[in-house]
């Protein structure tokens, strides 16, 4: 395991814990190959995994099926269809590196706060568009093409955008932490701002107003 895998994990690891209690259903948006689905099944009461790849749903299915699982469960939907195919309320929404590729993202958080019980909490993270490698990705692919997945990129929001984007949805923003070294973090340590300039992620946590 890499050593950036192992800050992702141990920082996702830490605000489960934070919020996920044994009466939690948590709902995982975009949840990929499950691992914060799984991670989370260790606390709550029901862990309900969403992803748009049938691939993925299935590898989920039979990760859990192998793991004996009876809490955790994986269904194929997208994100944008979720609220009006599932008619259910969460304690605790996770959305790993999923919202900033999405055509609108006020919309998006204004469907979480629906699927949220009062109080509920969102857990996500989302490109940290203060670092200055993501300053130097923005240069290279305006010039180069590269690299290809900042193209598929639609939510380039700051800070102080996401956190009036979140307030219009209901949403009061709680924490904010940074992670993630980018490539030559050396050389990119020694450029002024200290970790809020340095590091590439953010993870936030929100609550939903009562």
């Amino acid at each position: 395991m890499s050593a950036a895998f192992q800050e992702r994990a141990v920082i996702w690891a830490t605000a489960i814990r934070a919020h996920v209690t044994a009466d939690s259903d948590v709902l995982d948006l975009g949840c990929g190959s499950g691992i914060f689905s799984f991670a989370a099944a260790e606390y709550a009461k029901t862990v309900i995994g969403i992803d748009g790849s049938a691939s993925m749903i299935a590898l989920c299915n039979s990760d859990a099926e192998r793991r004996g699982l009876s809490n955790a469960f994986f269904e194929r939907h997208l994100i944008e269809n979720v609220a009006q195919e599932m008619d259910r309320r969460f304690d605790v929404v996770l959305c790993s590196s999923v919202l900033e590729y999405l055509d609108d993202l006020p919309g998006t958080l204004k469907i979480i706060a629906h699927m949220l019980r009062p109080s509920g909490t969102l857990i996500f993270s989302m490109p940290n568009q203060r670092s200055w490698y993501r300053s130097v990705e923005k240069v290279l692919h305006r010039l180069t093409g590269r690299p290809r997945y900042f193209g598929l990129v639609k939510a380039n929001f700051d800070s102080d955008q996401l956190r009036m984007s979140l307030d219009r949805a209901g949403l009061g923003l709680d924490s904010d932490v940074v992670f993630g070294n980018p490539p030559a973090s050396g050389l990119m340590g020694l450029l002024p701002g200290g970790a809020d300039r340095l590091k590439t992620m953010r993870l936030y946590t929100a609550t939903k107003f009562s």
